[in-house]
């Protein structure tokens, strides 16, 4: 919308970055409301706003800033989610984390926190509604995979992680690099 309402150009770009990272602020401060104080909401949300990556992304316009949203915006739908415990809920989390797969693939790892958080706070519903909450999480991914593994496919091959050893010894490589 940016670029085209003032029309292409770097000045468009910081704007939607610098756009972004308020909403993603916002977003920040809401999952923080949600499981913690107000006071120490407000801190944190100061500190990320403060941050180097923060102060620098609307000057630069990176493109990490894009990504910078749907990494937080799905937890905080989550914790909204375990709230209201309703499967519309779920459904509404489980698209923020379809376009956070969509996104990048360094935010693939919140749809396994997302998966894992909710199998632990939903211990004492019974299993229909846990199966139901699941199976509204995890369905916008699921319908989006078929672009994610030709995407995942290319990403693995762009690492080359034959090339470092990878292919064998997996563990020892993983502790090693850990």
């Amino acid at each position: 919308p940016f670029h085209r309402f003032f029309g292409a150009g770097l000045i468009s770009a910081r704007m939607t970055v610098a756009f972004l990272s308020v909403l993603a602020s916002a977003a920040f401060y809401w999952l923080l409301r949600q499981i913690s104080p107000i006071p120490l909401a407000m801190l944190a949300t100061y500190l990320l706003s403060a941050s180097i990556f923060d102060i620098s992304a609307s000057r630069l316009a990176n493109v990490e800033s894009f990504a910078k949203l749907w990494g937080v915006l799905p937890l905080a739908l989550l914790a909204w989610a375990l709230r209201n415990k309703s499967w519309q809920a779920f459904s509404i989390t489980g698209v923020a984390l379809a376009l956070a797969a969509l996104t990048y693939d360094t935010l693939w790892p919140i749809g396994i926190v997302c998966i894992g958080l909710t199998l632990t706070e939903l211990r004492g519903v019974t299993i229909q509604e846990k199966a139901k909450s699941l199976a509204a999480l995890i369905a916008p991914v699921l319908l989006v995979l078929p672009l994610l593994v030709p995407y995942f496919i290319s990403r693995v091959t762009y690492y080359e992680l034959e090339k470092k050893g990878w292919q064998t010894e997996f563990l020892v490589k993983l502790w090693e690099h850990a």
